[in-house]
């Protein structure tokens, strides 16, 4: 296919896309719950066009002098810019990426986090049990003492 008319069969699709993304409910509050990238691929089976790509969109806290023509009571704050990624694979490393940069937890604070919290379970435990076979004792001892 050719670079123009994949060009422009992606622009189309990438209109249509964020048109219904646009129109969905949860669209403003996106953002707001940690989702700041989005990728979505196209293939078309007709006319052995097969693959288009992979559209990335992300969002970035920008003004965008947006003139909406049904606004709501929340206006959508920030712009989501867009690119077009060649294979799915490319789409896929770039996810793993984001992934791998955009952690919210260091993976060995966690760790450290659980072990701490078990250590202070054991403790509860062991203390526990040493009380009751402290109280187990005394009261094998008050009894051999009033049965002799």
């Amino acid at each position: 296919m050719k670079d123009l008319n994949l060009q422009q069969l992606r622009d189309s699709l990438e209109t249509q896309f964020r048109y219904n993304f646009y129109q969905d409910p949860k669209f403003p509050y996106l953002h707001s719950v940690g989702i700041k990238d989005i990728f979505q691929s196209f293939e078309c089976n007709q006319d052995d066009i097969g693959f288009v790509g992979v559209l990335h969109l992300w969002w970035v806290n920008e003004d965008n002098n947006i003139v909406y023509d049904k606004p709501t009571v929340i206006k959508p704050k920030g712009v989501w810019h867009s690119e077009w990624l060649e294979s799915a694979e490319d789409g896929i490393e770039q996810a793993r990426s984001l992934i791998n940069q955009n952690k919210i937890f260091k993976p060995e604070a966690l760790m450290e986090a659980i072990l701490k919290a078990n250590i202070k379970i054991a403790e509860r435990i062991q203390k526990k049990q040493l009380r009751l076979l402290q109280e187990e004792d005394l009261e094998e001892d008050i009894s051999t003492r009033v049965l002799n």
